[in-house]
């Protein structure tokens, strides 16, 4: 499953950014993709939208574990990935020499 969503604001209907499930060459796994402009960063947008793409990516399509990439500069989406749970799993560098931190969260077991 691969696609883009529009980002909406709960309470206007405006748009605010971008999400979605996308192919990587770089890696073997589905990307999950958000993209806020800077004027709707530190709102909250980002960390609701992850907590949804996680729940829709291994909850309801049953998948092992949600990957996300991140520019290895972008601190603050280096903070949110891992404020969500996701852990450092590998990076690369793309054609354009930029380097990317790949990061991972696995399915929670159930508690016993």
């Amino acid at each position: 499953m691969a696609g883009i969503f529009v980002v909406e604001d709960a309470r206007s209907g405006g748009s605010v950014g971008e999400c979605g499930f996308i192919g990587n060459n770089y890696i073997a796994q589905i990307d999950t993709s958000i993209m806020l402009p800077p004027e709707h960063q530190q709102r909250g947008y980002g960390a609701r939208v992850l907590g949804t793409l996680y729940d829709i990516w291994v909850n309801y399509l049953r998948n092992e574990s949600c990957v996300a990439t991140v520019w290895a500069h972008n601190i603050k989406a280096i903070s949110l990935v891992t404020s969500a749970g996701f852990s450092q799993v590998g990076e690369y560098t793309d054609i354009y020499e930029v380097c990317h931190l790949v990061y991972e969260r696995h399915r929670a077991e159930p508690a016993t």
